[in-house]
């Protein structure tokens, strides 16, 4: 189940540093449209999410040439606080720190 879902934000950056949660990146699945205003999640990467059991999903958008992607972030083998994302979450939203991308938070894993 899909607790929070948000339009500008993520949790960070691994290169940066400021996004300690694990991740996969995914490819945009084929005939998916990447646009502003589509917040639906593929099939595919729910199943993927809830194979790894991870807690927050983040699509980033296209930009020129590149498709964009998703990130699968935190897994079952993380000792996670679910709360603890979510502000952060929450918190770089209020800041404005990301305006493109969106996030989904399943506290369940379940999606």
């Amino acid at each position: 189940m899909i607790n929070l879902f948000l339009r500008g934000s993520d949790s960070g950056k691994a290169q940066d540093g400021t996004c300690k949660l694990k991740f996969i990146k995914m490819d945009i699945p084929e005939n998916y449209d990447n646009i502003p205003g589509n917040d639906e999640l593929p099939d595919s990467i729910k199943i993927k999410a809830r194979e790894i059991g991870c807690i927050l999903i983040v699509r980033t958008n296209k930009r020129g040439s590149k498709p964009g992607a998703f990130y699968l972030k935190g897994n079952l083998n993380s000792d996670i606080d679910c709360d603890i994302v979510e502000k952060k979450i929450i918190d770089n939203y209020l800041s404005h720190k990301y305006k493109s991308p969106l996030c989904w938070i399943s506290k369940d894993r379940k999606w």
